[in-house]
């Protein structure tokens, strides 16, 4: 899909190429009034376009059970979308499916009311719906609890039943529901892959009736992580046959070059594929901004605009680091806005990202500055202002986080330029920007190094057979010949069946590929002083009725960032709370830290050496050669500078003598 513009010289029906005629929201009428006089904002703006408003395309006499015309009322929908009724069409009649629309197009819908139906048809039914974080889990489950309260049954009825099942359930609550699974199952990749296939005998009630898998946010599936996941359905499969089901799947994805292909790389399977989008959509204006100074001083003026207007915001930046100095600049430059925005990034703790998610959806909070942890399908409510604080770096990012906005009526998004090539190229070439097409979700399913960890894991779950289709291919055959050849497979005397060598090999294989995080620790005694003091209640008696604990954990980080942002004497943030890091221990995998004042952060200083090991293929494409082959790239943390949160001067450098980390790839 293509978002047309107005280029210089050209006309386009329905876009503007000047300042457009604004439409009926007074505040955000208002805010672009105030950015056009704004001496520094109004001088940055390149181009401002208006994407005009869509009328929706709903389907006729489409008939639901009486109990699922419920879950539409409660939802306040009045008919279903056509693009929602020809994929349900497709499900019911035995295909599977793979829906790939905008944000805001229902696409939970087009599993939901299967999955439900299914449920009240035959309460053994079973549905499988994996989700890549735990944050759309628990959105999704509050959906999915909501719909079964809205079914209106009959007193007595027996409702389908919604459970998470990931690495945050209790034990306790892990064997109930082995014990008795629930209608609708919603889990991650991982769990599915380390916690339910390695045990799929245990929940054999589960898979036997297994009718339906759902496959969310199918664009994030891709390069090494989806790789890693391609190979888990691949062994979901296997285990669904060895059980007697034959599961329908349904996919659903941001708008993508290639979803039936990509659908089938991940799952194996084949599709039909939904792309017509019959969804309502509000006028959008699109700004992009060039501004002569600091980008970051640029994004949070306009930030501190929109949310002082009434305007509820997000802003999505490119680096956790960044996340939180705009947080800490917006709070210092206007304190009365504390309370009513926060930032929000991989390394929260659970418990604090989902009240950010509450708080931003309840209306608590009136803006929020994210990385990419935002752009996926959580529902944060009605927003009116998407900051983008660079180029995301593709299309498909580009209008997913757009897509957080205008669910409610007419919405604003402003690119903000920084000085690298491709924004100063994009900003410069509007037409460029609007009409290049979403880019293609890429993997390689029969990746020899993740097929050589997934094999015996699948061995692990049911033997492999040398009659199983999937063997017989020549990259997947030569993968099995080289973990025999290691002894991670052992060859029956037939040779005609495979047995894993270790007992578990699924805990040695990493999804993501991302390593062990650390633990970011505070010592009590420091926390007690600096943090505020909370009225007594029942938490607080509960709290004190604990053992005494010598430290509280204040976040996460992961391997690959944390000798780049936790190394000795780095500045920590967190919540616009600045805290300075006293000791990185790499051995225990923990990061102690104090409170800092908050007047000074730090910036890590690195070299990075690539080195080629081996060239496999080259082509020529232009007038350049592409080549495909093995490198180790090595990253060196020498040193970091300390500057000033006002005004970013430089107050000094100080070196490190950290050891390099490496990786091959």
């Amino acid at each position: 899909m293509h978002h047309p513009v107005r280029a210089p010289g050209a006309s386009s029906p329905g876009v503007e190429d000047r300042v457009p005629r604004i439409g009926s929201g007074p505040a955000l009428a208002d805010w672009l009034q105030a950015l056009r006089e704004d001496e520094t904002l109004g001088r940055a703006i390149r181009h401002h376009a208006l994407l005009p408003p869509s009328a929706p395309s709903h389907a006729a006499d489409f008939a639901l059970p009486d109990a699922l015309g419920g879950v539409l009322r409660a939802r306040g929908i009045e008919a279903l979308y056509a693009h929602q009724v020809r994929a349900i069409a497709a499900l019911e009649s035995g295909r599977d499916v793979v829906l790939a629309t905008p944000t805001a197009s229902g696409k939970s819908l087009v599993y939901a009311l299967p999955a439900l139906e299914a449920s009240l048809q035959d309460p053994n039914a079973r549905a499988l719906l994996l989700f890549p974080l735990r944050a759309l889990e628990q959105d999704q489950r509050k959906k999915l609890a909501a719909d079964v309260a809205a079914l209106g049954l009959p007193a007595g009825a027996q409702r389908p039943r919604v459970a998470i099942y990931d690495g945050d359930t209790p034990q306790g609550e892990r064997r109930k529901l082995r014990a008795s699974p629930p209608n609708l199952l919603i889990t991650t990749p991982d769990m599915l892959h380390v916690g339910l296939l390695p045990h799929h005998e245990s929940w054999g009630p589960f898979f036997r009736n297994l009718r339906l898998v759902v496959l969310d946010e199918l664009h994030t599936y891709r390069g090494v992580f989806g790789t890693h996941v391609a190979q888990v359905m691949r062994r979901l499969d296997r285990v669904a046959r060895h059980h007697g089901a034959a599961p329908r799947f349904v996919c659903a994805s941001a708008t993508i070059a290639n979803p039936g292909e990509h659908a089938h790389n991940v799952t194996g399977r084949s599709y039909e594929v939904v792309e017509a989008d019959g969804a309502a959509r509000a006028p959008r204006h699109v700004l992009l901004l060039n501004p002569g100074g600091s980008p970051y001083a640029a994004a949070a003026r306009l930030f501190r605009l929109a949310v002082r207007r009434g305007l509820r915001t997000i802003a999505f930046t490119k680096a956790r680091r960044v996340t939180e100095l705009l947080h800490a600049w917006i709070q210092a430059a206007e304190p009365a806005l504390a309370k009513r925005i926060s930032s929000y990034r991989a390394g929260f703790l659970p418990e604090e990202r989902r009240e950010i998610e509450r708080r931003l959806f309840d209306g608590e909070l009136a803006g929020v500055i994210s990385t990419s942890a935002l752009e996926l399908g959580i529902d944060v409510g009605g927003l009116d202002v998407c900051i983008l604080v660079g180029y995301p770096g593709s299309q498909v990012a580009t209008w997913q986080r757009a897509g957080r906005v205008g669910r409610s009526g007419e919405a604003a998004i402003a690119l903000v330029a920084q000085p690298d090539a491709l924004d100063q190229y994009l900003v410069s070439h509007p037409k460029a920007f609007f009409e290049r097409g979403f880019e293609h979700a890429l993997l390689d399913p029969e990746n020899a190094d993740i097929l050589a960890a997934h094999l015996p894991c699948a061995a692990a779950e049911l033997p492999l057979r040398s009659g199983e289709a999937w063997l017989a291919r020549e990259r997947v055959a030569a993968a099995l010949t080289a973990a025999t050849e290691r002894s991670a497979l052992l060859q029956s005397e037939s040779g005609r069946e495979w047995f894993a060598a270790r007992r578990s090999p699924h805990r040695a294989v990493s999804l993501r590929s991302a390593g062990a995080s650390f633990a970011i620790l505070q010592r009590m005694s420091e926390a007690r002083s600096s943090e505020p003091v909370r009225k007594p209640g029942a938490a607080g008696r509960e709290a004190r009725a604990q053992p005494e604990r010598s430290h509280r954990v204040v976040g996460t980080i992961g391997s690959g960032h944390v000798q780049t942002e936790c190394h000795a004497g780095a500045i920590y943030l967190h919540g616009a709370r600045f805290f300075r890091v006293t000791e990185l221990d790499l051995e225990e995998r923990k990061v102690w830290v104090e409170p800092s004042d908050g007047t000074t952060y730090t910036r890590a200083l690195s070299e990075k050496e690539t080195s080629i090991l081996s060239r496999e293929r080259t082509r020529p494409a232009g007038n350049f050669r592409l080549c495909l082959g093995r490198v180790r790239v090595t990253t060196r943390v020498t040193g970091y500078e300390r500057r000033r949160v006002r005004g970013q001067d430089l107050l000094g450098t100080e070196p490190l003598d950290l050891p390099p980390t490496s990786f091959e790839t």
